[in-house]
């Protein structure tokens, strides 16, 4: 919104945001155009505690995985879960590379 006001130059969105604002008409592409776009990366992780017990881990992961019912997952704006790994935030560490950001912290 900022850039489409005058009020920034340049901004990030996620991609499906972006489309979505465009959809509803609160974003026009006439004044807001797309530079580049990263490869796709995990948004919305749901995490737990490295240290709980591994049983207790795959009892969650499995009922985030096998959840189903419509009105709960509109409650969590989603339609589905799906398990990622670490490997999957890689696309992030290499954008904060190009960045110079130090993700160490």
């Amino acid at each position: 919104m900022q850039v489409q006001n005058g009020n920034a130059q340049i901004g990030g969105l996620s991609l499906p945001i972006y489309n979505s604002m465009v959809a509803r008409g609160t974003i026009d592409p006439k004044k807001v155009i797309a530079l580049a776009e990263s490869d796709p990366f995990p948004q919305y992780p749901w995490t737990m505690r490295s240290d709980l017990d591994t049983s207790l881990k795959e009892a969650i992961t499995k009922a985030f995985i096998d959840l189903k019912d419509e009105k709960v997952l509109a409650s969590f704006k989603a339609d589905g879960f799906a398990p990622i790994d670490d490997k999957a935030y890689d696309v992030v560490r290499e954008l904060g590379k190009v960045l110079n950001l130090d993700l160490s912290q």
